[in-house]
């Protein structure tokens, strides 16, 4: 093929355009054009929103079971925090505490050699960085 032998292939196609494309097709295919980019750009700005570790600063922390005498937790860390320590309280006096590590973006149990005991039992979670969140037993 040379040069020449290009303008004669797109020439049908323009001429093909020029006939076949009304204005009522282009607005129809600029609607759909746009419906398209705006359901693309939708789903995108929705799945960035679903990712827990993007641009998030959080940690959860509850129950690992609905058992009444265990005292077992998770901690879920979305946030820059590595280290958490726990306290377990009881009638106001301690029973156990500890620290432990867990990664950003992971899920951690923990598991304490301590039964809950009559009353209420509390369990204060801080994390490194200072925030803190508490979940108790009722017994």
């Amino acid at each position: 093929m040379n040069g020449t032998d290009k303008p004669n292939m797109i020439a049908p196609i323009r001429a093909f355009l020029r006939r076949r494309l009304t204005a009522e097709a282009a607005l129809t295919v600029a609607i759909a054009l746009f419906l398209v980019l705006a359901t693309g750009s939708l789903f995108y700005r929705v799945d960035r929103g679903l990712d827990p570790d993007l641009d998030k600063d959080w940690w959860t922390l509850a129950f690992d079971s609905r058992d009444s005498l265990s005292l077992d937790f998770v901690i879920e860390n979305h946030s820059e925090a590595h280290s958490f320590t726990y306290v377990v309280t009881s009638s106001g006096m301690v029973i156990g505490s500890d620290s432990f590590p867990v990664a950003p973006g992971a899920r951690h149990v923990v598991r304490p050699d301590i039964r809950a005991l009559p009353g209420r039992t509390a369990i204060t979670v801080s994390g490194e960085d200072g925030t803190e969140k508490e979940i108790y037993r009722q017994r």
